[in-house]
C-alpha cells in the first residue's frame, strides 16, 4: 500500500522495447572498457556515459542492464533502473526518478526488513536509522500527497540501499528529465554517500558536465572506433533482414553500407533514418540520388523528411501534423489505435468524427515517416 501510494513509474516496458532494437552483437565493447571494468568490480563508484542525439546512448543502457541481471552475480546484486523519455511525461520528472528507484529497492527486501523494523522504531520511540522511511510511514499513514522533496527523496533511496545487497542504479538520458539541473547534484556523491553503484546516461549538457566533473566517465566521441564497428553490424543486419534491401544487387548493398558508415559519425538515429528513406525508393537510380545526396546531421535529415511529407500532398501533411502535435502533447505514450482516435477529434465538438481518422492506423506510420 506504502509502495503504491509512492506512485511509482514502472520502465519495464520502455526497456524491453529498447533491448528489442538491441542487436545482440552490438554494444559488447563497454564491458571491456576500463572505466566500466573499474566500476563493476566495486561496490561504491559511479560511471556517467555521454554521447549526442541519436548515438546509442539508451541501447546500450539496455545492455548493462542485462549484462548485469544476466551475470552469474545477478542474484548477489539488486539492480533497480529507470529511463527519462521525453515522449512520456510520467518519467521526466526528478522526484518520479527517485522515488521509483526507492520503491524497486523496497520491492526486492524482505518484508520484514524494512516494515517490522520501522514498527519496532515507532513502537519504542528509538531514534535510530530508517528515520527518512519511519517520516515516510507517517506521512502514508496520514493520508499526506506523496513526497516530492528531492533532498528527502535523496534521504528515503540512501536508506533503501542499505537495506538490499550490492544496490546498482541506472538512469538512462537523464538530460530528457525536465528538472535535471536540479537532480544532477543530489547524483553526484550519492554513489558514495549510499554505497552504491550508479550508471547514467544522457547528453553532454553543461549542468551535467559541471556537476559529474571529475568523476569517471565514458565519451561516445571517443569511441567512434567502437561506434563504428556496431553501426557496421547494424546496416549489415538491415540489408540482409529487411525484405527491400534485401532483394538489392551485391554491389549496390556494398555502396549503401560504405556510404552510410563514411557519414553517420556515431549516430544509429541517422543511419535509421536514411536506412528508411533507402527503402522507400523504388528505382535503384533512386536510391543512388539518395546515396549521392545524404543530409548532414540528424536535424537536416528531420528538416527533410518534414518536406518530404508536405511534397507528398495534403492529406499526409495533415496528418503528420495533426499526429505530430498529439504525441507532443500526450502525458503517456499513445498506441496507433489511441492516436488515430484522438485525430476524430474536433474543437467545439462533443462526438468523434470517423470521417478525420485513417482507414488504416498504419497508415499514420506511412504518413510520418521515420518521424513517429
Amino acid at each position: 500500500k506504502l509502495l503504491k501510494w509512492m506512485d511509482p513509474v514502472s520502465c519495464i516496458e520502455k526497456h524491453e522495447v529498447s533491448r528489442r532494437q538491441r542487436n545482440p552483437e552490438t554494444g559488447r565493447w563497454i564491458f571491456h572498457t576500463d572505466q566500466y571494468m573499474a566500476w563493476n568490480k566495486c561496490d561504491c563508484a559511479f560511471l556517467w556515459l555521454n554521447g549526442q542525439p541519436g548515438s546509442g546512448k539508451t541501447i546500450l543502457a539496455s545492455a548493462v542492464i542485462d549484462e548485469i541481471q544476466g551475470s552469474g552475480e545477478a542474484g548477489l546484486q539488486t539492480l533497480a533502473y529507470f529511463y527519462c523519455n521525453f515522449r512520456d511525461e510520467r518519467t521526466t520528472s526528478a522526484a518520479a526518478v527517485l522515488r521509483s528507484l526507492t520503491v524497486q529497492l523496497l520491492r526486492r527486501c524482505k518484508h520484514d526488513d524494512w516494515i517490522t523494523k520501522i514498527h519496532k522504531q515507532q513502537e519504542s520511540n528509538a531514534e535510530e536509522d530508517l528515520v527518512s522511511l519511519r517520516k515516510l510511514w507517517k506521512q502514508q499513514s496520514s493520508r499526506e500527497s506523496c513526497p516530492t522533496d528531492l533532498g528527502y527523496l535523496r534521504k528515503l533511496l540512501v536508506e533503501a540501499s542499505t537495506l538490499v545487497h550490492r544496490p546498482v542504479l541506472l538512469i538512462d538520458a537523464l538530460d530528457e528529465c525536465k528538472d535535471y539541473p536540479d537532480l544532477v547534484g543530489h547524483l553526484a556523491s550519492l554513489a558514495e554517500d549510499a554505497r552504491l553503484r550508479l550508471f547514467v546516461t544522457g547528453r553532454s549538457e553543461a549542468d551535467i558536465r559541471e556537476a559529474f566533473f571529475d568523476l569517471p566517465t565514458v565519451s561516445l566521441k571517443d569511441s567512434a572506433g567502437q561506434m563504428k564497428e556496431d553501426i557496421h553490424v547494424h546496416i549489415t543486419e538491415q540489408l540482409k533482414n529487411q525484405k527491400r534491401l534485401s532483394r538489392l544487387p551485391g554491389a549496390l548493398k556494398k555502396t549503401i553500407l560504405e556510404k552510410l558508415l563514411e557519414k553517420a559519425e556515431g549516430m544509429f538515429r541517422w543511419v535509421q533514418c536514411q536506412l528508411d528513406e533507402i527503402m522507400a525508393c523504388k528505382r535503384h537510380i533512386d536510391i543512388e540520388i539518395a546515396l549521392d545526396n545524404l543530409p548532414e546531421g540528424l536535424y537536416e535529415t528531420y528538416d527533410r523528411i518534414i518536406l518530404a511529407i508536405k511534397q507528398r500532398g495534403r492529406s499526409d501533411d495533415q496528418i503528420a501534423q495533426s499526429c505530430l502535435l498529439w504525441l507532443a502533447g500526450a502525458l503517456s505514450p499513445l498506441t496507433l489505435d489511441q492516436l488515430n482516435e484522438a485525430t476524430m477529434i474536433e474543437v467545439g465538438k462533443s462526438t468523434l468524427n470517423p470521417k478525420r481518422g485513417v482507414i488504416d492506423p498504419m497508415d499514420i506510420m506511412t504518413a510520418c515517416g521515420s518521424l513517429v
